[in-house]
């Protein structure tokens, strides 16, 4: 992770994204609003806002309807917010909900015919901290990777963000190489240091260090989003199972490719699947390659 980080140009203006859905979770601030703008001003026919709050939702909804450009190359666009209920399983923003989302899209997803430059694509929103894991320094794989995760006792504020976001590449790693030939996409970017308040919640001795390196070198929060832009609208089949940065293709954290990393990897497929299962029987049809 080099200190300078490369800038992203604009979103090429002749991609359209005409008679296109495109869900973001996470719409009414920050990268997430900001990506939606960039996608309607890209001509997406339809836009669903998943957000915490139906107001703040209702209120995105609107600020993205009176924007001037969408106004003017788009202004047929359809857009509907849902609630995401954070007590419901499926709607907690967290690796297995995620994944579990992701699962019950991928059946509806390969239905759907792709268009002739894009697949149908579902980006997880990745981080290069994935680099800063904890994972090379357990003595051991642990019987339930899950479970030993999940355990408060064993939380820490300083690596379970970074070890969330190595599980996020893992996943979504082992998707594209057990569902090789999908007509769907999926992949994982991260939109590097972006100019945003998703720090604000952090632990004051972790705020400090986190801000003063934002000061330093953060995109801006429109720069940010291009790279959300880029994976989810603009990167193609080449990107399946793939963690994207600086809009291209790039690897993951060392201890992915290690031995331990592609046991720990596998297995944390197995028990991703498994869990997800144990909520919704639907995950059971699916098709793997081995």
């Amino acid at each position: 992770m080099g200190w300078y980080q490369t800038a992203i140009p604009p979103t090429a203006p002749q991609t359209d994204l005409s008679g296109q859905t495109i869900v973001i979770t996470g719409a009414n601030t920050g990268l997430g609003f900001e990506a939606a703008l960039q996608l309607l001003r890209l001509r997406a026919s339809n836009l669903v806002l998943g957000v915490r709050s139906i107001r703040r939702g209702e209120d995105a909804r609107l600020r993205l309807l009176a924007d001037a450009e969408v106004r003017s190359v788009n202004p047929a666009a359809v857009i509907k917010v849902l609630q995401l209920d954070l007590i419901d399983y499926d709607s907690v923003v967290n690796y297995l909900s995620n994944a579990l989302l992701t699962l019950l899209l991928l059946p509806h997803l390969s239905s759907t015919p792709a268009t002739p430059i894009h697949k149908p694509t579902i980006t997880w929103v990745g981080s290069m901290a994935q680099g800063f894991n904890s994972l090379a320094k357990l003595p051991e794989i642990p019987p339930s990777i899950l479970a030993r995760f999940s355990d408060p006792r064993k939380y820490s504020a300083l690596t379970q963000y970074p070890n969330s976001k190595m599980f996020v590449a893992m996943f979504v790693r082992a998707l594209g190489q057990h569902l090789p030939d999908s007509n769907v996409v999926v992949n994982n970017l991260c939109p590097g240091t972006v100019d945003t308040a998703a720090d604000d919640k952090l632990p004051f001795y972790l705020r400090i260090p986190m801000n003063l390196n934002r000061r330093l070198r953060a995109r801006t929060v429109e720069e940010g989003a291009r790279t959300l832009v880029f994976a989810s609208s603009v990167a193609g089949g080449e990107t399946h199972g793939k963690y994207i940065a600086n809009n291209e293709i790039s690897q993951l954290a060392a201890y992915a490719d290690t031995a331990n990393g592609r046991l720990f990897s596998e297995q944390l497929w197995r028990e991703t699947l498994q869990e997800c299962a144990s909520v919704d029987n639907r995950v059971k049809t699916l098709k793997w390659r081995d």
